[in-house]
């Protein structure tokens, strides 16, 4: 297996585009405009978020990772200390190929020293366990849907991909799926 390269990439959109959705504008990206759609959706539902911007910092992923969640004891895990930061919170993945994205339930924490979370990945996708995440996952998809891009569901990005399109990523859980064409990423 190998990564895919521009042209690889382009072959799998034309494979993969007519198999979604139709999105505004013919489905170009909207990546620019991420940082403002971030910014609007943080300052209207009064959220926290840490957003990876720069494909975890090496390696190339096709998203932009943005995670919400709000320092209340809704969001908090029962594992946080006072020295640990420990929340459950709503993942995005902003598609930077098109204008789609997933939403899923992530956790993260932190201290002095680092942290780690969940990664984002196709079992994931449309699973809030909880409530206060799929509340917030339900107002996030309608401000976002209001902003030109386009949820994709679970069911909408199952199709596995032609063997032509497998390649390497380090989100595959198991098959390449239409998940995969769209939110990869490989350090």
């Amino acid at each position: 297996m190998k990564l895919p390269g521009q042209k690889d990439i382009k072959k799998m959109l034309v494979w993969a585009l007519p198999r979604l959705p139709p999105a505004p504008d013919g489905g170009r990206s909207i990546e620019h405009m991420y940082p403002d759609i971030v910014r609007d959706l943080v300052r209207q539902y009064r959220l926290e978020t840490k957003v990876e911007w720069d494909s975890y910092g090496q390696g190339y992923a096709s998203y932009v990772d943005a995670w919400f969640y709000r320092d209340q004891p809704e969001f908090r895990s029962p594992a946080a200390t006072k020295a640990q930061k420990d929340f459950v919170g709503l993942d995005v993945l902003f598609c930077r190929l098109a204008p789609y994205y997933v939403m899923s339930e992530g956790t993260k924490f932190w201290h002095d020293r680092g942290g780690g979370g969940t990664m984002p990945g196709y079992t994931g996708v449309d699973e809030f366990p909880t409530r206060a995440v799929k509340d917030l996952s339900e107002k996030a998809a309608v401000f976002l849907n209001a902003q030109g891009l386009v949820r994709l569901s679970k069911v909408g990005v199952s199709e596995e991909l032609p063997q032509e399109f497998h390649f390497d990523t380090n989100l595959v859980d198991d098959k390449h799926r239409l998940f995969d064409a769209l939110f990869f990423w490989y350090d």
